[in-house]
């Protein structure tokens, strides 16, 4: 019988009126970011950026696979601001929109890969976070 892991350890990160939940493996690689239920009221953009930076200092898992390091380097090239659509990404990456809504939806290391930032041709489309989370942090990018 194998040893089980060692459990991630959780650190509690306040970035002015933003709350997140740091997850980082026994290695010190960070493996999960995690959200509040909503958005709150009184979170600025500032305080968006200011994660945004610290969030790019830890070192993170390696990806998975080939097209999930191709989709995180894909999302740090879009700016604060910028949006891409599904097919578009897709399209660059030379995968299926559905296969990279699944990239999306799989994401664990939100903000520091910022799916938030790919849009459905109909609208906002999904994000893990919830659609209000999506909304919120495309209206703060816009202030940036």
């Amino acid at each position: 019988m194998s040893p089980s892991p060692a459990a991630p350890r959780t650190l509690h990160r306040s970035f002015g009126a933003l709350e997140l939940s740091l997850q980082f493996l026994p290695c010190g690689s960070l493996c999960s970011v995690q959200l509040p239920a909503s958005p709150p009221d009184a979170l600025e953009a500032a305080d968006l950026l200011e994660a945004f930076n610290a969030l790019a200092r830890f070192p993170i898992t390696p990806p998975r696979s080939q097209a999930e390091a191709r989709f995180r380097e894909a999302l740090e090239r879009l700016s604060p601001g910028q949006t891409v659509s599904y097919g578009t990404l897709a399209g660059e990456l030379q995968t299926a929109p559905r296969a990279l809504g699944s990239l999306c939806r799989s994401n664990r290391l939100l903000l520091r890969f910022p799916c938030h930032r790919v849009l459905a041709a109909q609208g906002p489309g999904g994000y893990r976070a919830g659609i209000a989370w999506k909304l919120r942090l495309l209206a703060l990018e816009k202030a940036l």
